[in-house]
């Protein structure tokens, strides 16, 4: 299983136990955190791919930079989610939480589809 697919369904179980566990705002934090971590590893790598995607599909790169705007959002997100965890009431946090992993998901998605978007133009496809 790929590191941030992990990471995300650690999250999610950390969110679903009971808020009346011992530390569960803590251990919330921590998970959310190791995502960051794996999320910011992720995008290292997909920095490297996307390099070589506006090189070959230049016509992706304004929508490149528009995702790699969005990434850049959702990582100063996950610090103030991490702060967050401490103050906020518990369903309102759980809200803040799964809307973040939704708008993670709808990222990685997104990277996917202009990688396979300017492979699938480079193997004869059409513009």
């Amino acid at each position: 299983m790929h590191e941030i697919t992990a990471r995300m369904r650690a999250v999610e179980r950390a969110v679903a136990t009971s808020p009346g566990a011992p530390d569960w705002r803590g251990e919330l934090a921590d998970r959310i955190a190791e995502l960051r971590a794996a999320f910011l590893a992720d995008l290292g790598r997909s920095m490297r791919s996307a390099e070589a995607t506006a090189a070959s599909a230049p016509w992706l790169s304004t929508r490149l930079t528009m995702l790699r705007r969005e990434q850049a959002r959702i990582a100063d997100d996950f610090d103030s989610l991490v702060e967050a965890c401490a103050e906020l009431e518990v369903e309102t946090l759980r809200r803040h939480v799964f809307a973040l992993l939704s708008r993670l998901a709808r990222s990685r998605q997104l990277d996917v589809n202009l990688l396979y978007e300017s492979v699938d133009i480079d193997l004869g496809g059409e513009q």
